[in-house]
């Protein structure tokens, strides 16, 4: 399992550089992204630990300064795909000065969602959709574009 996650941190890690040499995300940022490594260390020990089973069980808080925090500001919303956790919350100071981050995990608090594993705060109840969250509703409720 390690494996995989390892391989998944590589890829987005290379897509994210490839990314950079179109223009769509400084190169600046692709290289801060190496940050990914240090958060996959701490799911790690978190999972040794067995305070978490599976990265999609843990909720990570991350707090910085420096201008990483307006890199992690900006991509927020990537964050938890990047992570591939269930939530990321961030704790962000000055934009000034020497990057400092640190990374917290703890285990994500809420159920599991049946379709995509993560935890969120609630599923749906409804027969068509019981089980499953409001986002894996929402993509199956959309038409597939061919």
């Amino acid at each position: 399992m390690k494996t995989i996650y390892r391989l998944m941190a590589g890829v987005l890690a290379l897509v994210l550089v490839a990314e950079s040499t179109m223009g769509a995300v400084g190169s600046k940022d692709a290289a801060y992204f190496g940050g990914t490594i240090t958060v996959l260390a701490a799911l790690e020990e978190k999972r040794k630990d067995k305070v978490i089973g599976t990265s999609l069980g843990a909720r990570v808080t991350v707090t910085a300064s420096g201008p990483i925090a307006s890199l992690l500001e900006r991509y927020q919303d990537v964050l938890p795909t990047l992570f591939i956790v269930s939530e990321v919350s961030l704790s962000l100071g000055a934009r000034t000065g020497a990057d400092t981050v640190q990374v917290v995990v703890e285990k994500a608090t809420g159920v599991k969602c049946e379709r995509c594993w993560r935890v969120v705060a609630s599923v749906r109840t409804e027969a068509e959709w019981a089980g499953i969250c409001d986002r894996c509703v929402e993509a199956l409720a959309s038409p597939v574009k061919s």
